[in-house]
């Protein structure tokens, strides 16, 4: 393989996405689709380094020319839809969602998808049928239940209060004001509800409130070390500073061999299967926890958070 050979450049890029080097990932993908500009594998995973790199836009362009290639490409109909979420244009987010159901009505996940999009798009109706779908599916899922939940207030306060002047009122969606907050036990499900948004600053902080009540809340440390992990992996701008691994140099990385996960690896996917395990894991229901690893691992079967937590799991029950 020689610097000449889109594989080699293609190679690295999958290799730097896998480190978390999104940028290098970035470079070393286009200059593989400047020599095969046709090639889905690439298109795929240039969009997903994109999206890794939170920069949507140009994610779109290359899912776009993945579903050019091959329109029924489902992990790029999923990705592509949540780069539209991502950007608000959530009518065109829920258009590729409905497309992914014609083509895999078992999708359980993208029910899931579709009731977020829906209540950010304020159509709560619609928000609720979805999420009722999943928990059809899923009926032991907090996290689902928390937003179908919301999804309903929302639709009662969407009515709104007539005043004096006839005119409408929008009430505000009620939130917890920390003051209001007395226990470490509701700290500790604040943290575990931040989890389903990926907002991992904010579920740090409330898990660290919670262990300044309670130092010896069960769980509490445990999800703090993982949302650690997971905010490494899927969430933040500036990645924790311990357990960062070092640039390969370019030597190593021509003779590293390709990572053996498939060659589409839906990341929306894992992630929330990753997502939905960890917050089972910290509700202690193993089995669901178990169940959603399990899922993770089969979409990214190199991805070691995942599968350590298969194996802790494999000996708790």
């Amino acid at each position: 393989m020689s610097e000449n050979d889109a594989k080699f450049y293609y190679n690295k890029g999958i290799i730097y996405n896998e480190e978390g080097k999104y940028g290098l990932a970035i470079d070393n993908l286009k200059t593989a689709l400047s020599m095969e500009p046709d090639s889905m594998e690439i298109n795929f995973n240039l969009g997903v380094a994109f999206m890794n790199k939170k920069e949507y836009t140009p994610a779109i362009e290359c899912f776009k020319k993945v579903l050019i290639l091959s329109p029924d490409e489902v992990a790029a109909l999923s990705n592509l839809a949540l780069a539209y979420a991502k950007i608000n244009d959530f009518n065109q987010a829920i258009d590729n969602y409905k497309r992914v159901l014609e083509l895999n009505p078992e999708d359980i996940p993208t029910f899931k998808d579709l009731g977020d999009v829906y209540t950010k798009n304020k159509q709560y109706d619609e928000a609720i049928e979805y999420y009722q779908k999943f928990l059809k599916a899923h009926p032991t899922s907090f996290v689902v239940k928390d937003s179908l939940n919301t999804a309903i207030n929302l639709k009662k306060n969407q009515v709104g209060i007539k005043n004096d002047n006839a005119a409408v009122v929008k009430n505000e969606t009620p939130t917890l004001k920390d003051e209001e907050i007395k226990s470490a036990e509701e700290y500790f499900e604040l943290a575990v509800n931040c989890v389903k948004e990926q907002e991992f600053d904010t579920a740090i902080e409330n898990v660290r409130k919670c262990l300044k009540i309670d130092s010896d809340y069960p769980n509490a440390y445990d999800l703090l070390n993982k949302l650690f992990k997971i905010k490494e992996k899927f969430g933040n701008n500036e990645p924790v500073k311990q357990n960062i691994k070092p640039i390969l140099p370019e030597n190593n990385l021509e003779k590293k061999e390709t990572p053996k996960a498939p060659m589409f690896i839906d990341y929306r996917k894992f992630n929330e299967f990753f997502t939905l395990g960890v917050a089972y894991y910290n509700a202690q229901n193993y089995s669901m926890a178990l169940e959603n690893f399990q899922k993770g691992s089969d979409i990214n079967p190199n991805d070691k958070a995942c599968n350590d937590y298969i194996s802790e799991i494999t000996l708790k029950i």
